[in-house]
């Protein structure tokens, strides 16, 4: 099977099936108006008729090929097109030598035509099938001529003279043929050549070009894949450095809360035990009359009280401060406890003339915290709204619930809080200027406690004061999960 070979023919072999198409009709036309002007000059010496019906055998022939192409060109592959071009080379180098015989023979100069299906042969198909399409058109031109010098057919005279029975000319004919056939070969498929050459070195380019593509794409992804796990890297490290420098103040912070807290502890608990101290030494020294030594002796407990008091604020916080003080988390009975904390403290308000009043949600689920820290809570707070209001004055103790969270207030009438104040009432050993003017014993823990108790069970507390027309706190803890 010939390999159809090469560069024009590789981009499309369709193309070049209607090329040859092409090529055979104008074959015709041109061949029918040589028939024509023929027909007139040699005065009817031609074969008028038998030319005709060569044409018409070419006009069909192109017509059934065009059909089938056209209804099969979806089906047909490389061998197909192979075996179907050289067909039509064939058929057209026959025919053209039929109309070479009957257009005179060696008379007529149009056997220069077998030179324009030499070229194509040679840009379709390979150096041997090239060279085999030049043997095959001057052996058929060939026999041609010597058939009709040899009278084994009939000769068809363009003129008087009988060239086609003289040796020389016949020679010379095949041999102008053979060699014009044969150069034109040898310099289409040199050219060809060269051109494949390039080619092929232009196909190991582009081949080179497109692997030395893929490398530095995927060099390129690499190289894309390392900034993006820099980026990340570096957003991390930022990241980290950002959160080391929060820790670092935030630790900073914690240095400067526990060297503040140190020197305030020690100052509050200085103060009662200088104060111990002095009252002792009085009575050791004498100082003291009889007749008031029982007062001094109060007083000195009173100091003793308040530091005890002192002391245990602060046991309270350390307690509240250690990493597992969740874990004793349970649920508790708010309202149990509140009931518990309320006789005593309304006794302690009657003491001072106030009225304490109080509205309880009796559906509120448990709390999420230990019934010591509730308790410690709600006293807290309601023994600072006592302590807080005058003689009088009144003191609204609530407690309900809402979707998530026990919420619990405390209201009073009492002398309430300054707004520059207000910020500041949760730290730890902050006393506003009207509370130390009002009631100078306090160990300035009771808010702090408060505030920490909510917050390690993930609540809230927040405060709202007016000076002279009372405070009101909220707070929430978190429903127990049952």
């Amino acid at each position: 099977m010939n390999k159809l070979f090469h560069l024009i023919l590789e981009d499309d072999l369709n193309e070049w099936m209607k090329r040859l198409i092409l090529v055979r009709w104008i074959m015709a036309i041109s061949t029918l108006f040589i028939v024509i002007i023929a027909k007139i000059i040699v005065l009817g010496n031609l074969p008028f008729l038998t030319l005709l019906s060569v044409i018409s055998t070419i006009i069909l022939f192109n017509i059934i090929i065009t059909i089938y192409i056209d209804t099969q060109s979806n089906k047909l592959n490389s061998s197909k097109y192979s075996f179907i071009i050289n067909f039509q080379l064939f058929f057209d180098l026959v025919i053209l030598t039929v109309f070479l015989h009957f257009l005179g023979g060696l008379e007529t100069h149009f056997f220069f035509f077998y030179l324009i299906y030499i070229v194509i042969a040679c840009f379709l198909f390979d150096k041997i099938t090239s060279i085999l399409y030049v043997f095959f058109a001057n052996a058929i031109y060939s026999g041609l001529l010597i058939l009709e010098w040899q009278g084994i057919i009939h000769h068809y005279n363009l003129s008087n003279l009988a060239r086609f029975q003289q040796p020389v000319h016949i020679f010379s004919t095949i041999f102008t043929l053979m060699t014009a056939s044969i150069l034109t070969a040898y310099i289409i498929l040199t050219m060809l050549n060269r051109l494949r050459e390039r080619e092929q070195e232009l196909l190991e380019m582009n081949h080179a070009c497109e692997l030395k593509t893929r490398e530095l794409m995927e060099a390129n992804m690499a190289c894309e894949l390392k900034s993006r796990e820099l980026a990340e890297a570096n957003l991390s490290c930022e990241i980290k450095t950002k959160e080391l420098a929060e820790l670092n103040s935030k630790l900073k912070k914690l240095d400067e809360a526990r060297t503040q807290f140190i020197w305030a502890v020690t100052h509050e608990l200085r103060a009662p035990s200088a104060a111990i101290q002095s009252y002792l030494r009085l009575i050791q020294e004498g100082y003291i009359p009889p007749e008031k030594l029982n007062d001094v002796i109060k007083k000195a407990e009173r100091q003793a009280i308040r530091q005890m008091e002192l002391i245990g604020d602060l046991l309270h916080l350390a307690r509240l401060e250690e990493p597992d003080a969740i874990s004793r988390a349970e649920p508790v009975n708010v309202i149990q406890i509140l009931e518990e904390v309320a006789e005593p403290m309304r006794m302690l308000a009657q003491e001072k003339g106030l009225t304490l009043y109080f509205q309880i949600d009796y559906e509120c689920p448990p709390a999420k915290s230990t019934p010591e820290h509730v308790k410690m809570l709600l006293t807290n707070l309601i023994s600072n709204a006592i302590k807080y209001t005058d003689e009088g004055g009144s003191i609204w103790v609530s407690l309900a619930h809402d979707h998530d969270n026990i919420v619990g207030t405390v209201q009073d009438t009492g002398i309430g809080i300054d707004k520059e104040c207000l910020p500041n009432i949760f730290d730890q050993f902050y006393r506003a200027k009207n509370a130390k003017s009002m009631n100078r014993q306090g160990t300035g823990l009771g808010l702090s406690i408060v505030k920490r108790i909510v917050e390690t069970y993930g609540g809230t507390i927040h405060a709202e004061s007016e000076p002279n027309k009372g405070s009101k706190f909220t707070f929430t803890l978190p429903k127990a999960i049952q």
